[in-house]
């Protein structure tokens, strides 16, 4: 079958279509890689029980001294916090910096 005398006769859709096929493979790909590469920072970088963090509100760290987490909770209600050493009150969990 010639592709391009069907490319010529369909006012070029044939290659119009292909070479759609071929960028939103390539987005697509690119995006996958991105997510994953993502997922892998975030992996190494979980917040666990036991580890130091810090709270970061606005930009500015709120502890002197990093402090230990004690538990963590994940409500679908309200999300997850982290308890800490000496603060009696959650921090949300995307405030935490791992120290």
């Amino acid at each position: 079958m010639n592709l391009k005398g069907i490319g010529f006769l369909a006012g070029g859709g044939v290659v119009g279509f292909t070479a759609g096929v071929i960028y939103a493979t390539a987005v697509l790909t690119k995006a996958l890689e991105e997510a994953l590469l993502e997922g892998k920072q975030e992996a190494k970088t979980a917040i666990q029980v036991g580890d130091d963090i810090n709270w970061e509100s606005d930009g500015m760290l709120m502890f002197p001294k990093p402090k230990q987490v004690l538990r963590i909770i994940d409500s679908e209600e309200h999300g997850k916090y982290v308890f800490v050493d000496g603060v009696d009150t959650g921090i949300p969990y995307d405030q935490c910096v791992k120290e």
